[in-house]
């Protein structure tokens, strides 16, 4: 499965003009991919393009998808293993790179993701639900933090009602 530019995620359409640099990732023909993990970027404010250029030349970690309030970068196919959920120490012992897909909710500032980036990351989310036929949104969609115990995406750590909203409206639009 490739998400390409044109296709709609509601009223954001999925930019795929900037992909990571090859050393960021595993390319594969074709993968079972089984979850979706949830990131956030963890900057003070940033957005979906800026990370996807940055990918596009540094090398050690890659996310299929960038998300902000505005937009949502493609930096890797998703037929491809994104370096996204990898650690040391590992929780989930069903969910690593190789059977996940990644996405990184950008910050609008003070190192919080919007209520509109969440929004945007939902419909993407659910859309990815969709093509991988994904029905158990609370088993298969997990944040970053279910995999690593890394707290990421914070708010969704810190608050766990904003990571119950976050599910519950992916189901909504399934």
């Amino acid at each position: 499965m490739q998400a390409g530019s044109g296709e709609g995620r509601g009223e954001i359409e999925v930019n795929t003009s900037l992909e990571s640099n090859t050393g960021n990732y595993s390319a594969k023909a074709s993968r079972a991919v089984s979850y979706i993990v949830m990131h956030y970027t963890a900057n003070s404010k940033d957005t979906a393009e800026n990370n996807a250029k940055y990918f596009r030349k540094n090398v050690g970690s890659s996310a299929h998808f960038f998300v902000d309030e505005n937009s949502i970068y493609q930096s890797v196919a998703v037929n491809n293993v994104a370096w996204h959920c990898g650690t040391k120490g590992k929780y989930y012992s069903a969910c690593r790179n190789d059977k996940s897909i990644g996405i990184e909710m950008c910050c609008s500032g003070n190192y919080t993701v919007s209520k509109k980036t969440q929004e945007n990351a939902a419909q993407l989310c659910a859309y990815l639900c969709r093509v991988l036929g994904i029905k158990d949104v609370d088993k298969y969609v997990i944040r970053h933090y279910d995999v690593t115990r890394k707290k990421c995406p914070a708010q969704f750590v810190d608050d766990p009602a904003q990571w119950d909203a976050f599910r519950k409206k992916v189901k909504s639009l399934l």
